[in-house]
């Protein structure tokens, strides 16, 4: 039972995040990660001051920053963490987030965003 569906970020070198699923969200967590990636500044919580113009993981893009991003964020802002979210099988499947661009790629497949 449930509503399963599990993300993971991709960067462009190629590294994975760890993947996160939502027992209860199904494809609507998909599309409020995709959303949240699509509108993310790249500006993370640092804590000290990070000067303008120096690269971190977070303005490079990196998959794991950016999981953690997402997960302080709120699970893309309206969504709270709980316990409802693990790392498990899902009935709607498996979805990686290219963080460049936010294409979604789903079993083995890139998709259009329009098809997700």
């Amino acid at each position: 039972m449930g509503d399963r569906a599990s993300i993971q970020f991709r960067d462009d070198s190629g590294q994975f995040s760890a993947i996160l699923n939502d027992h209860w969200g199904g494809m609507e967590f998909v599309n409020a990660a995709r959303d949240w990636l699509k509108n993310y500044d790249g500006e993370g919580k640092y804590a000290m001051p990070v000067p303008r113009g120096v690269s971190t993981p977070q303005t490079r893009r990196d998959a794991d920053a950016l999981m953690v991003e997402f997960i302080r964020a709120g699970i893309g802002g309206d969504r709270v963490v709980c316990s409802t979210m693990r790392i498990d099988n899902s009935d709607n499947g498996h979805f990686v987030l290219n963080t460049a661009d936010g294409s979604v790629w789903k079993h083995l497949k890139w998709q259009e965003e329009s098809e997700i």
